[in-house]
């Protein structure tokens, strides 16, 4: 038929309140079996205990208790909960006694007879405010004598379909309960996100307000450079001064064109603090090529160490080859190129 489960079903100990919790936990009734009391020891193996038992673990009757409790019209699965919850108390224990008073079971026929008793975990608010749990009997089976596993079954099974309502009023409960885990769960991913997005906002702001300031600063440094590279610059030999005198050309890249005398004994890095100074090009990353592009300079700080034939050496003018007249190209090396060298 349905989810038939050939296992046998267990029955499970413990006290009453805790059985009815399990049982409200997974939206099922719950099958109470009381034993006879005191049990019929002549009778080992066939007293009337022994049968129940046998009945209640039989696969027709797990079958029975596994089944969804409640089906759709169009023949759909309809619910995934199970009917029954299977608890049991030993003879003459505390537990027994206590569940018989609890559950008000009436005993009728052989003192030799177990009880079977089907309760609806109904749940309540006490007067605290706190919802409790309490046993609503529902039907009882007095097992005089008790059910073989085919009839018990067909008990068991009328009893579901008679109280569909009731599971539905715990199945609907469940759902509620998963889906306010569901949006909590959700709260909280919610909070873990909104918390590690300001983080990573508050660190994105950091660095932005960090990269902000050292660019402010760094143009605050250059403007001051520039200021004092122009004072400092070499004083251009007049026009009638011909004697050891160049005239550099610089042409740049964005069609700007520069002409200034030097005398020839003046270092090379004096060009480089020229461009920086009255054409706002940092001198770091001037490259000055001649106009056949056979040569090229850069400027020589004071950490400068020989590197390749790219890289200007401390030289003046002369010692650099230039002519009476001499043009240079002026480009701007790229940060990535700076990167790559580094």
């Amino acid at each position: 038929d349905d989810d038939d489960n050939t296992s046998k079903e267990t029955i499970k100990g413990g006290s009453l309140n805790d059985a009815l919790r399990y049982a409200r936990s997974q939206a099922r009734l719950l099958v109470v079996y009381i034993p006879s009391s005191p049990p019929n020891k002549k009778k080992k193996g066939n007293s009337y205990d022994d049968v129940a038992i046998r009945s209640l673990t039989s696969a027709v009757v797990s079958s029975v208790t596994q089944k969804r409790a409640i089906r759709t019209k169009g023949g759909g699965k309809g619910s995934s909960y199970g009917s029954f919850v299977l608890w049991g108390t030993k003879a003459g224990s505390s537990e027994a006694v206590l569940s018989t008073k609890r559950l008000k079971v009436k005993k009728t026929g052989s003192k030799e007879s177990p009880t079977l008793v089907v309760v609806y975990p109904a749940q309540v608010i006490d007067s605290s405010g706190r919802p409790k749990l309490i046993p609503r009997v529902l039907s009882q089976h007095h097992c005089n004598p008790p059910p073989n596993s085919e009839s018990m079954a067909a008990w068991l099974n009328a009893l579901r379909k008679r109280h569909a309502k009731q599971y539905a009023t715990m199945q609907h409960e469940l759902q509620e309960l998963q889906y306010f885990q569901e949006r909590k769960e959700g709260y909280k991913e919610s909070i873990v996100g909104d918390t590690n997005r300001e983080k990573r906002e508050k660190q994105e702001e950091m660095e932005r307000l960090a990269k902000e300031k050292a660019e402010k600063e760094h143009i605050e440094m250059l403007q001051k450079r520039r200021k004092t590279l122009r004072e400092n610059l070499p004083e251009e030999p007049s026009a009638d001064d011909t004697s050891n005198v160049m005239t550099i050309a610089l042409r740049f890249a964005d069609g700007r064109t520069g002409k200034r005398r030097f005398n020839a004994e003046v270092e090379l890095n004096e060009l480089f603090n020229w461009v920086d100074g009255f054409f706002d090009i940092e001198r770091e990353k001037v490259i000055l090529s001649t106009m056949n592009g056979q040569r090229s300079f850069t400027f020589v700080g004071e950490d400068a160490e020989e590197n390749d034939e790219e890289t200007s050496e401390i030289m003046t003018l002369e010692e650099a080859g230039f002519g009476r007249m001499t043009g240079l190209r002026v480009t701007e090396r790229k940060e990535d190129e700076e990167e790559e060298e580094e």
